[in-house]
């Protein structure tokens, strides 16, 4: 298991989402909150306010950090953000620790179980 920065417990769900958008490559805020719409069918479980609380923490922590727009951008007056290699670690430990969970829950549950609602 890869283990979290010093001092660093588990992401909270916007942070995940934050660092799932920008580990790839730097968007804006409004980016990510788009992506993060994507892959929850619209339900992100945060707005804007907490969006960008979560990037103020991040970029303090070390875990993001800005950059310049994409050149050829036409949306250059954002700010872009991108993980760090800290930011990748905490990551990185995070889904390691989802993945634990999502085996010992399958496990216990039972493979053909795992898409039962009973």
């Amino acid at each position: 298991m890869t283990p979290s920065p010093p001092g660093r417990g588990a992401l909270r769900s916007v942070e995940l989402h934050i660092l799932l958008s920008v580990v790839d490559r730097a968007r804006h805020g409004y980016a990510i909150l788009q992506e993060a719409e994507d892959r929850t069918d619209g339900r992100p479980g945060f707005e804007i306010p907490t969006l960008y609380r979560a990037l103020r923490r991040l970029r303090d922590e070390g875990l993001i950090q800005p950059v310049p727009a994409p050149e050829g951008s036409d949306e250059e007056r954002r700010d872009y953000w991108a993980a760090t290699e800290l930011g990748r670690t905490a990551l990185r430990a995070d889904l390691s620790r989802m993945e634990t969970a999502v085996r010992v829950g399958r496990a216990r549950l039972g493979d053909a179980g795992a898409g039962d609602s009973t």
